[in-house]
């Protein structure tokens, strides 16, 4: 916080835009008495975010101090309109309809941040089951985050992983998508996910959690 404010002062932007939970509270403590204005944008669906007990109510509380509150769902939308009124404004995630490949690999593709939130494990038990009936399907994970040790180890737990591609981070995922069958995302939890608008862009079949989407969002 010393260091944003630091800069803050010393660079004196006239708009900050802050992403994501916990930056957001610590941009706008770093911003109290400064003359910035300052966006705060949510990207999950707080209904269903889990914090802990002290970073949720510092949330409700400093999001007062903030200009503005954008976020990409309906879910998030619904909740902090209840909150800050007419300080939400809806910014839906950008779409290119690319050109599609008829003929497609027999790969299940994952693209995520390797978190908790995305529940990349079930897809890895899932996968163990499925190989043993359908040896030809390869799964391929694009990604990185804090889980990615864990579920490493879990893939050789498992024994499958000489099937599993950990691809990384990639700068570019349109022929991952093009060149892909299936598209998974169990999340947890979920406000509009990019990853998700862009395969059903590229016509693959996806299988995603609950939580992943709303018929709202769509409609």
């Amino acid at each position: 916080i010393k260091k944003l404010r630091k800069f803050f002062r010393v660079n004196k932007p006239e708009i900050v835009i802050s992403f994501i939970f916990q930056t957001n509270i610590l941009s706008i403590i770093s911003l109290l008495f400064l003359k910035s204005k300052l966006i705060v944008s949510e990207r999950n669906n707080p209904y269903y975010q889990k914090g802990n007990f002290v970073w949720n109510n510092l949330r409700k509380f400093l999001y007062f101090f903030c200009d503005f509150i954008v976020v990409n769902n309906n879910f998030a939308f619904d909740y902090f309109s209840s909150l800050y009124n007419k300080k939400v404004k809806i910014i839906n995630n950008p779409l290119v309809i690319p050109k599609i490949k008829e003929k497609r690999k027999k790969t299940i593709l994952v693209v995520s941040r390797l978190e908790k939130q995305k529940a990349i494990d079930l897809i890895l038990v899932a996968y163990s089951k499925l190989i043993l009936i359908k040896k030809d399907w390869e799964l391929c994970i694009v990604g990185i985050g804090n889980s990615e040790k864990e579920l490493k180890k879990l893939s050789k737990k498992l024994n499958i992983s000489t099937n599993v591609k950990w691809l990384g981070q990639q700068k570019e995922t349109n022929l991952f998508f093009s060149n892909s069958s299936i598209f998974c995302l169990p999340s947890e939890y979920e406000g509009t996910s990019n990853s998700l608008l862009e395969a059903l862009s590229y016509n693959m079949e996806c299988l995603v959690s609950s939580s992943a989407v709303s018929k709202k969002d769509f409609l």
